[in-house]
């Protein structure tokens, strides 16, 4: 029984070590670390082919965007583009899978921290008085006419939205974005939360029953 105790608290030690980043970003989403550097070369094929489509919209590259959650525990890293005339920003990261399109998603803030999202991959669509989060599958063209669409009709509410290339201000539309859409985020962190829980709850067992 030692053994297998030993081998339950293990488990559970690891699982806690390995999702504890991330599972607290179920409570505070706005956690995550965003940064964003010098522009870099995209990768050939589907990275080159979508911001070469983005330019053709208007957009221009002018920096590599990362987002660091707590403890490092997950990097993840997007060409960042802007669309100054527009009030919008567009991120470009790797397919999902080879073969793919590149992951591509629209971003504009208001200056009174509404957003809206576009993204042209699946995604629930999730609507709120000062967010709208979508997914449209396909051409890069049409998830920017249907981010457009929802910019346009937020707009009549919140003024126009504002972006400009400075890292800075990328940052900091990041930042509204994580705060403004934090109850819409949190899905996206149930996994850990559950995978960190169940480590907690394999190594208590562990030790309460070795106590015995």
């Amino acid at each position: 029984m030692i053994i297998l105790d030993t081998l339950l608290f293990a488990i559970g030690a690891l699982l806690v070590l390995f999702s504890v980043g991330k599972a607290v970003l179920f409570f505070r989403p706005s956690l995550i670390e965003t940064s964003c550097l010098p522009p870099r070369e995209p990768e050939p094929g589907a990275q080159e082919n979508a911001i070469a489509a983005l330019e053709h919209l208007g957009f221009e590259r002018f920096g590599f965007k990362k987002e660091v959650s707590p403890l490092k525990a997950g990097e993840y890293g997007t060409h960042a583009l802007a669309n100054v005339q527009a009030g919008a920003y567009a991120d470009v990261g790797p397919p999902a899978s080879e073969g793919e399109e590149a992951f591509v998603f629209f971003l504009s803030v208001f200056e009174d921290g509404a957003v809206v999202l576009t993204g042209n991959y699946s995604r629930p669509s999730k609507r709120h008085a000062s967010y709208t989060l979508q997914g449209l599958p396909g051409p890069i063209r049409d998830a920017w006419t249907a981010h457009s669409e929802q910019v346009s009709a937020f707009s009549q509410r919140h003024g126009q939205p504002l972006a400009s290339k400075s890292p800075e201000a990328r940052v900091r539309a990041t930042d509204t974005y994580y705060v403004t859409a934090a109850a819409a985020s949190r899905s996206a962190f149930a996994g850990p939360l559950l995978r960190f829980l169940l480590g907690i709850a394999l190594s208590a067992s562990a030790v309460l029953h070795a106590l015995r």
